[in-house]
């Protein structure tokens, strides 16, 4: 089981970074990178806290939609 944690924080800390990266160097973006930045300029977050909040709320909807918990 903690193994799942591990590799969830990391999958997530990953994604974070990629994201980060692409909306940085503005070589485009798909919708995700975008609306993280619309929730950095709404609520006047960093990207990255806009970033991980975003993956948790996505991986913990992601469970709730597969009926599934780690």
């Amino acid at each position: 089981m903690k193994k799942t944690y591990l590799y969830t924080f990391l999958g997530i800390t990953l994604n974070a970074i990629e994201n980060s990266m692409t909306i940085v160097t503005n070589l485009g973006s798909i919708l995700w990178p975008a609306s993280i930045v619309n929730m950095m300029h709404a609520f006047g977050w960093t990207m990255c806290a806009s970033i991980f909040t975003e993956g948790i709320v996505i991986s913990f909807l992601t469970m709730i939609l597969e009926r599934r918990m780690l």
